[in-house]
């Protein structure tokens, strides 16, 4: 108890000379210190709860410690990676994977910074990239360990957490944190999108559920679990992709399923689809009842289903991309970063490099941010890293893993495969990686690492594939208690 009154002294001593708020700040974070030395995997559910959820516009999100803006998930995420780096001691290649990250990060911004680029435009640039490093390295950790279970759980406790948050949002119109607008298409001459379309959410827990939809869609097809199993994660994510109306979500989803089904080759993965195909169609008939019959919740589910059409389904068409507002502006964004990776191929032209000329009002972020910012993730990379940055990570992180968990994966890691075949392809249109401040890094990294845990080859001592060393030391009851072990499904 010495300690803690030396601790008070000294905050008030502090406070003397700085005032309330420091020392606050201070006691707050020593406290919580204290309590995630004595429980560190409290840190990890804190990272989901905390990056990964949709919460109300009043919940803070991040805090201003002078100049620095601080996410709250971020000094926990922190500490989970150093758990789990030195306690949980993960695979050399999950190692391996977060150091190719974080040195690409460290080479490139200290090559920004000879350049002369602003500090703030290197942050942006290299705080995703982290961000994925830690969390692979977080998810490599626990794979396999006796914290996987309550990951899992705490993740599925975020969901129905978004979902339930996202459904007031479109029914009550309470106002959340991240992007809200109109589903509708913004079409060059028009002025404004439809405003007949429901309203879009775009929470920290969007990419997230992007994952789980997919993760869950292609473990059906694999035979590793039934759609009563995944169910508890497949209906919330589902209902916060269709409350995000992207199309590049579809896509991910679309894909991943497309590849798992090919992966699967048997007439299990067909079954599953079938399954899969009679659940959607009976909620889709089930729903256009209740808007011919005028029930309750009919004016929603009919705009919710013309914003879908509209946006979704007509969005993809030829001339709606051609008169797409959006469409065309990552075209230019396309041109400028194409043109920038002709200036240095091969070394690219470091982080905080702004590629394209800043537009649009005074402080907004196309004429702040957005300069640093390209929404085709795969063009974006070698503007600023060139053909080397690319090689290590888009190649040695990002697709080696995934072509071996296809390759030699069991059903586990082929399920994953699949989902990051699935989103790396939507990262063409956005980049997911580099969205810090809205939970898409934070869902790439937990992805990947699930992928790099589950990239194994184990057949020959008939365990699955990628379950991890502890975890085959441990005999599963069923395949829904497998599950209970993969993070992110």
């Amino acid at each position: 108890m010495v300690w803690i009154g030396g601790l008070a002294a000294a905050a008030l001593v502090a406070a003397l000379f700085t005032g309330p708020t420091p020392v606050l700040i201070a006691l707050v974070g020593v406290a919580a210190l204290a309590v995630l030395i004595r429980w560190p995997a409290i840190s990890v559910g804190a990272v989901i709860l905390l990056g990964l959820t949709a919460w109300p516009a009043f919940v803070p999100y991040d805090i201003n410690v002078g100049p620095i803006t601080i996410r709250l998930f971020e000094p926990f995420l922190i500490f989970a990676a150093a758990w789990a780096l030195f306690a949980l001691r993960p695979p050399p290649k999950i190692k391996a994977f977060a150091g190719v990250l974080v040195g690409v990060a460290a080479v490139w911004g200290v090559a920004g910074y000879a350049m002369g680029y602003p500090s703030s435009g290197i942050i942006a640039d290299i705080r995703g990239t982290i961000t994925v490093a830690l969390m692979g390295l977080v998810v490599g950790g626990v794979y396999g360990s006796r914290f996987g279970e309550p990951m899992l759980k705490t993740i599925k406790v975020s969901l129905w957490i978004s979902a339930a948050f996202t459904l007031a949002g479109w029914t009550f119109g309470l106002p959340l944190a991240g992007r809200a607008g109109s589903a509708g298409l913004w079409l060059v001459g028009s002025g404004a999108p439809d405003d007949s379309a429901a309203t879009r959410y775009l929470t920290s827990a969007s990419e997230l559920a992007v994952i789980a939809v997919c993760v869950t869609v292609a473990m059906v097809m694999m035979g590793v679990a039934r759609l009563r199993d995944v169910t508890p994660f497949l209906m919330p994510a589902a209902l916060i992709v269709a409350a995000g109306f992207s199309r590049n979500s579809f896509l991910a989803i679309g894909v991943a399923a497309i590849v798992a089904l090919l992966v699967a080759r048997s007439a299990a993965a067909l079954r599953g689809a079938i399954s899969l195909a009679t659940v959607a169609m009976a909620a889709s008939v089930v729903g256009a009842l209740i808007v011919t019959a005028g029930l309750p919740g009919a004016d929603l589910i009919a705009s919710t289903w013309a914003g879908f059409e509209g946006r979704v389904l007509g969005g993809i068409a030829g001339d709606a991309l051609a008169l797409d507002s959006s469409a065309r502006a990552r075209f230019v964004e396309n041109m400028y970063a194409t043109a920038g990776i002709a200036q240095s191929p091969i070394l690219g032209n470091g982080f905080g490099y702004a590629y394209r000329p800043g537009f649009g009002p005074t402080g907004s972020f196309t004429a702040t941010s957005g300069m640093y910012y390209a929404h085709n993730y795969w063009l974006w990379v070698p503007l600023k890293t060139g053909i080397i940055g690319a090689v290590l990570i888009l190649g040695v992180a990002f697709i080696a893993p995934t072509v071996r968990g296809l390759l030699f994966g069991g059903r586990i890691g082929r399920a994953f495969a699949a989902t990051s075949v699935g989103v790396l392809v939507s990262l063409i249109y956005a980049p997911f990686p580099n969205d810090s401040g809205s939970g898409g890094s934070l869902a790439i990294g937990l992805l990947l690492g699930a992928v790099w845990a589950t990239s194994r080859r184990d057949s020959r001592n008939g365990t699955e594939p990628g379950t991890g060393e502890r975890t085959q030391k441990r005999t599963r009851r069923k395949a829904g208690l497998t599950i209970t072990a993969v993070p992110g499904g």
